[in-house]
């Protein structure tokens, strides 16, 4: 049995299967199985929370939080993920609102912290995509193509829904701006 968090959104793979975020869990998940059940459950990205707080703990200089591109989605830091959405290639998009802004998403998190916030690691909101082949890279926020700034208008502040659109542009909603945000086909 798996105990989440918050689990706060979920969508379809082109395979069929089921993928869902646990908010505070920091993870993805992927439910596999056919409609009639047996069912099973796979982390597809993210560590646990408790192994993010003992990161911070150990790691005052927090070098061990530094960006994580590149690497094998089930090894990344994940901040508060709130969205997903599937290109047609399999890629997963996934909207993290980051846990520098965890007072302002209370509302979304059942109105209480779980946490201290001053316990976490402060990462910013992003836009990452995961390949069919698990490698996670940041979009946009902090160490992505787009919305690189951590303050202003062209910062992201808590994106939240995403989708792709049947043109091919990546649009997702940033709940802390009230915009709905549209990059470009191709460009991500």
């Amino acid at each position: 049995q798996l105990t989440l968090g918050t689990p706060i959104a979920a969508a379809l793979s082109p395979a069929g299967d089921l993928y869902f975020t646990d908010a505070i869990g920091c993870r993805i998940y992927k439910l596999q199985g056919p409609p009639a059940g047996p069912h099973t459950v796979e982390v597809v990205a993210g560590i646990p929370l408790t192994e993010i707080l003992a990161r911070v703990s150990t790691d005052k200089n927090q070098a061990a939080l530094a960006p994580e591109e590149g690497i094998s989605a089930k090894n990344a830091i994940l901040s508060i993920p709130l969205g997903l959405a599937f290109d047609a290639q399999g890629n997963l998009y996934v909207t993290e609102g980051g846990d520098r802004n965890m007072e302002s998403m209370a509302p979304l998190l059942g109105g209480m912290l779980p946490i201290d916030p001053s316990l976490l690691p402060g990462r910013p909101p992003r836009v990452r995509k995961i390949t069919p082949e698990g490698v996670i890279t940041t979009i946009a926020g902090p160490g992505g193509k787009f919305f690189t700034q951590s303050k202003g208008e062209e910062a992201l502040y808590v994106p939240m829904g995403i989708a792709i659109t049947p043109d091919g542009r990546l649009a997702f909603t940033d709940i802390g701006a009230n915009l709905v945000r549209i990059l470009p086909a191709g460009s991500f």
